[in-house]
């Protein structure tokens, strides 16, 4: 009993923290398969992404993500397939999420500019705690020489499937998609109790100005706006922003909150992006300003993704999904 007191005080300061949400990304872009599964295989060939997160490291023990996944598009079955793997950890106990994903789309012509691409995910997801890093009254008293409780040793974990869907618009330069997550709300209590993750809704889109380029070849300079917004139970969260690319150099700015619907309390940060686009790689660091009552303090949160895409020979009638890269 009193072992399940102390982990349910733990892990429900863990979730205020958190704000009972899945871990997130400023460069939701540079982590499409982690967005929706309909981005899987939407570029030309092969991707391969990673992506690491820091956040609030101003507060101690601050949350860290990290995310790899690859994707590949089969010109012959219209089809295309990705793998993702992903790890979230927090605080001093190691409050963990793992999941590894197989992520499927469909691309479907509507005329010679548009198509939709439906998609689907099977997820694996693990979460995990040790409370062996637990430090109790009784050891502070003895030294630190043991506690009464034995059976906080160790890890505790709990392990649940799931699925998701979604769809996805796209045009000259245009593109608007939703996804629905936790469709099988998996139970993730590691008590014992039902604990079930609640559906995530997501719509996303955006346009790009092209500022300078050719027909068939890259861009050389445009301008890219594009939104995600995004509500998980009672959480909401929109983002929305715009970056400007003049080849190699890529620069933006992006706002976090709902300050129409939340009061002050809807401002969340303001986000800062700078990253180079060279043939077949792109590097890109953000930095998110904390504007909520965190504050200054909490050391905001820092970003840096890496997307490489592989190339082959041959001459092949697909236009990849023009989204921006972070």
């Amino acid at each position: 009993m009193f072992r399940k007191l102390i982990i349910t005080l733990v892990l429900g300061v863990g979730c205020w923290a958190a704000q009972c949400q899945d871990p997130q990304f400023t460069q939701f872009y540079a982590n499409s398969l982690y967005l929706s599964p309909s981005f899987a295989g939407a570029v030309k060939d092969s991707r391969l992404t990673a992506s690491y997160r820091n956040q609030w490291l101003g507060i101690g023990h601050s949350f860290t993500t990290f995310n790899v996944a690859v994707d590949h598009y089969f010109y012959n079955l219209k089809s295309g397939l990705g793998l993702i793997a992903f790890r979230d950890q927090a605080g001093s106990l190691n409050l963990a999420n793992t999941l590894m994903g197989l992520l499927y789309s469909y691309n479907v012509p509507l005329n010679f500019e548009w198509y939709m691409r439906p998609g689907v995910g099977f997820y694996y997801n693990q979460r995990s705690v040790d409370y062996s890093k637990l430090v109790l009254g009784d050891q502070l008293a003895s030294g630190n020489a043991g506690s009464s409780v034995s059976n906080l040793e160790g890890a505790a974990s709990t392990r649940d499937f799931d699925f998701s869907a979604s769809s996805l618009l796209v045009g000259p330069n245009v593109w608007m998609g939703f996804a629905l997550d936790h469709l099988l709300r998996p139970d993730l209590s590691l008590l014992g109790l039902e604990d079930r993750v609640p559906v995530k809704f997501s719509v996303h889109g955006g346009y790009r100005f092209v500022i300078q380029g050719y027909y068939l070849r890259p861009v050389q300079e445009s301008v890219t706006a594009a939104f995600n917004y995004k509500q998980q139970g009672t959480y909401r969260q929109f983002d929305v922003g715009m970056y400007w690319y003049k080849q190699p150099l890529m620069v933006g700015v992006w706002y976090r909150g709902i300050p129409i619907v939340n009061g002050d309390s809807g401002t969340d940060a303001l986000a800062f992006l700078v990253g180079l686009k060279v043939p077949n790689f792109n590097i890109a660091y953000s930095y998110d300003l904390t504007l909520s009552n965190f504050g200054v303090d909490s050391g905001g949160a820092h970003e840096i993704s890496l997307t490489y895409e592989f190339s082959t020979k041959g001459k092949k009638k697909w236009k990849a999904v023009p989204c921006p890269e972070f």
